[in-house]
């Protein structure tokens, strides 16, 4: 994990995220990802985009006409992971340095005002808040969580969370 954090830590206009594990391991998670898209036959520009996922500021300076697949599934790509704070999960960074970097290009690209995109985050995140089912069986608790999850699980004690897929599993005593 600390290459990681120490990745995020370091991007900017001037380095990648993936430089940091090319650096450390040779080869970088988009590299992996690529291969792996390849192997599983999937459309090019799917696999396109894993591998430069981080290239985004090279792909949104190309002013031509060519990758509009591939520009597409970045910004896609691009606002999600900022609205998520992929910055903060994975690389324990307060700043979203890659964003800094790329967000202009990928909002010109889109046609969203820095106010348009501000408020397409502010819906999104409400609407995640709003989400509240929750299945209970075996003593484990599936994603979604709801808000009032303390007041209904105080005083059991956690052994053990996993993540699987989308759900998030806790084991209670």
């Amino acid at each position: 994990m600390h290459t990681l954090e120490q990745a995020y830590a370091e991007a900017g206009p001037d380095k990648r995220v993936v430089d940091t594990e090319n650096r450390t391991f040779n080869t970088n998670h988009a590299v992996v990802g690529y291969y792996t898209a390849k192997s599983w036959r999937l459309p090019e520009h799917v696999s396109a985009a894993i591998a430069n996922h981080h290239n985004a500021l090279a792909v949104f300076s190309d002013d031509s006409a060519r990758n509009t697949q591939l520009k597409n599934l970045l910004a896609i790509l691009k606002m999600a992971e900022h609205i998520c704070s992929s910055y903060r999960v994975l690389g324990n960074q307060s700043v979203d340095h890659e964003w800094n970097t790329v967000g202009h290009l990928v909002l010109d690209y889109v046609g969203l005002s820095e106010y348009d995109f501000e408020n397409l985050k502010q819906t999104i995140r409400e609407m995640g808040q709003r989400v509240s089912r929750v299945v209970v069986r075996e003593r484990r608790l599936r994603w979604p969580i709801p808000e009032d999850l303390d007041v209904r699980l105080s005083g059991q004690r956690f052994v053990s969370v996993e993540r699987r897929a989308k759900y998030l599993l806790l084991n209670a005593e």
